[in-house]
């Protein structure tokens, strides 16, 4: 009986688990995307039109869509996977992603609590969107910058060449036929009484 209750018990446990990283890796496709949704929604404030957009929303469109092909680019030479690439820029996307939102909900309580906040900061109460929302795009465009996969600076077998060259010069210096440096033997320096 104890070997069935076992078997059930670890039944249980792999379909929590599986469960688990379902419902972990969904909310965080979707978290993602919806943050991808609004790096590129956020440039049309009103329509959805080319008569929207400034230069500094275009620029930030194509730097948007260059360090994303840059990410899955160097992610595919450096070996991984496409599912590894896409779970790493969704967890880019995220963990960014929350903590912006953690920045705001601290904000968001202290103007709960005092009011006179918001109030008394004429930053707060409009006219720096535009710098706000640049300032996200490009705390985004760093992450992804960052979060991407590279190789080694320095190639494995370029390290190893390096480390064998360092071993011959060494062993040269320390082969037979060089003489061995002048040591300080007890017995040389004293006379018998």
């Amino acid at each position: 009986m104890p070997q069935f209750l076992d078997k059930v018990s670890l039944a249980i446990g792999h379909t929590a688990r599986a469960l688990t990283l379902l419902s972990f890796y969904l909310l965080t496709a979707l978290v993602a995307a919806l943050t991808l949704l609004a790096l590129l929604s956020a440039p049309f404030e009103y329509t959805f039109s080319q008569d929207d957009l400034a230069l500094a929303d275009v620029v930030s469109l194509i730097l948007l869509g260059v360090v994303s092909w840059r990410f899955f680019r160097r992610g595919g030479q450096s070996g991984l996977s496409g599912w590894a690439l896409v779970k790493r820029f969704s967890f880019s996307l995220t963990y960014t992603a929350l903590i912006c939102v953690a920045v705001l909900a601290l904000f968001l309580s202290a103007a709960y609590f005092d009011p006179e906040i918001i109030e008394s900061d004429p930053a707060l109460t409009g006219g720096y969107e535009d710098l706000l929302t640049y300032g996200l795009t490009g705390l985004f465009l760093a992450v992804i910058y960052g979060a991407t996969p590279l190789r080694p600076l320095f190639s494995r077998g370029a390290s190893e060449m390096a480390s064998d060259e360092y071993a011959s010069n060494n062993t040269e210096k320390s082969s037979d036929d060089s003489p061995e440096p002048p040591t300080l033997k007890p017995e040389t320096g004293k006379e018998p009484m």
